[in-house]
């Protein structure tokens, strides 16, 4: 049985599964190229900026500093070391757990007492339909392919949840936002399906209800 392998490729980080092709710039996020499907779109799942009440709205990407990033099989590790403009260390672990799956978690350790910290992601959703669907606990995201009877569904643990945005195809999850301690360590979980049109909004919602269910990993 076959396996995705992150493997660097001139400054950026791909892997192929199953037609599946995986593009990872830490700075911006996933491109995604699913060439049985005929899909390509991105970037997804990109870690944008860190925000809080003392601190301001300070974007991960920041020229002369390069993170750190370790290719482990399925998933990418990679290190945002504290710079002097923004004194959080962020990391963020990209796992293509299939061809029809990616994880991301996002962790964030507090040098210092801060309030209302949080991390913000971002995707660019440049989709034939756009919906964010309301569920008990946290809204979920949906895009439906024009040219492709499929569709991509981004879901934030509510466990996690500070907020969400769409707009002018522009989707950013807000996450944290709490009153931290020096030394805590935050950790919050997304997922991206890629699932058939047909009854998508009833295999969203089941898998949502399935990925609120499932313990989270506290490995490194």
């Amino acid at each position: 049985m076959s396996a995705f392998q992150w493997q660097p490729s001139q400054g950026h980080f791909t892997g192929a599964l199953n037609g599946l092709r995986v593009d990872c710039d830490p700075m911006t996020g996933l491109m995604i190229r699913e060439e049985e499907l005929g899909i390509a779109f991105g970037p997804v799942l990109g870690l944008e900026i860190v925000d809080a009440n003392d601190l301001g709205k300070k974007p991960l990407a920041e020229p002369g500093f390069v993170p750190e990033v370790v290719c482990r099989q399925d998933t990418l590790l990679v290190k945002y070391l504290p710079t002097p403009n923004r004194p959080v260390e962020c990391h963020a672990h990209w796992q293509v757990r299939s061809a029809r799956q990616i994880d991301l978690e996002i962790s964030a350790l507090t040098p210092g007492l801060w309030h209302g910290l949080y991390l913000q992601t971002l995707t660019q959703l440049p989709f034939g339909q756009i919906e964010v669907v309301d569920t008990s606990s946290f809204p979920l995201a949906m895009g439906r392919f024009e040219q492709s009877p499929w569709t991509y569904i981004e879901m934030l643990h509510p466990h996690d949840a500070a907020g969400l945005e769409f707009s002018h195809g522009l989707l950013r999850q807000q996450l944290f936002g709490h009153d931290l301690e020096k030394g805590v360590i935050l950790r919050g979980r997304l997922r991206a399906l890629l699932i058939p049109r047909e009854n998508d909004l009833q295999v969203a919602l089941k898998a949502f209800e399935q990925f609120v269910q499932e313990e989270p990993n506290l490995s490194e």
